[in-house]
């Protein structure tokens, strides 16, 4: 599975939403996701 969709199933994004980009920082302690209801 994706990041992508493994976000989506974590946070329960459902159409017309996407997570459209995930980007992890082990070093900051955080995840950063962008939702949009455009797939991108």
């Amino acid at each position: 599975m994706r990041d992508k969709e493994l976000y989506s199933k974590i946070l329960g994004v459902e159409t017309p939403w996407f997570v459209t980009h995930v980007e992890l920082s082990i070093i900051e302690g955080k995840v950063v996701l962008l939702q949009t209801d455009v797939d991108l």
